[in-house]
């Protein structure tokens, strides 16, 4: 009898595990360290601070509105993304993804992925690259300098979009 219900332990494990592995698979993006410095401040606020919060949450999302309406013109820009491959590394560099660079897919699913991951980023990372992109699409002459730079083996976005935010 007693077997029998360490069989069950043993299954019930199992399915345990596996739950657990797919729920942490599902939710490889989500930034755990973030939220629960979100809660701690929700619960210290006082109700017109709660309100500040929502306008705070509400600015993050214009921001990242922003952000991904800047993406198609800007990755349309063949002076500074000649290749899929270029704008991959722009994202997995920039905007800290994992787009997997050796899979094969249009511009379109590059730039789509791209988009959709994009409301995983932080308030700070979110206004840093707004500022720098925005900077990079009204000039030509920083394009053309970005152009330049990449020449450089040593080329680096962060270091890119680090000076246009200053």
């Amino acid at each position: 009898m007693n077997k029998k219900k360490n069989d069950l332990n043993l299954e019930k494990t199992f399915h345990f595990i596996e739950e657990l592995s797919w729920l942490l698979d599902n939710y490889k993006g989500l930034k755990l360290e973030d939220s629960v410095i979100q809660m701690k401040d929700i619960i210290e606020m006082s109700t017109l601070d709660i309100y500040r919060y929502n306008d705070i949450i509400e600015h993050k999302g214009k921001q990242i509105r922003s952000l991904v309406g800047i993406f198609p013109e800007l990755f349309q820009n063949r002076n500074l993304f000649p290749t899929n491959q270029t704008i991959i590394e722009f994202a997995n560099e920039v905007l800290q993804m994992n787009i997997n660079p050796l899979k094969n897919r249009s511009k379109t699913e590059i730039i789509g992925e791209i988009v959709c991951s994009t409301y995983a980023l932080s308030n700070y990372e979110v206004e840093k690259v707004v500022s720098a992109l925005n900077r990079m699409i009204d000039n030509d002459s920083v394009v053309k300098k970005v152009k330049e730079m990449k020449q450089d083996n040593s080329f680096s976005w962060n270091e890119v979009i680090q000076k246009l935010a200053e």
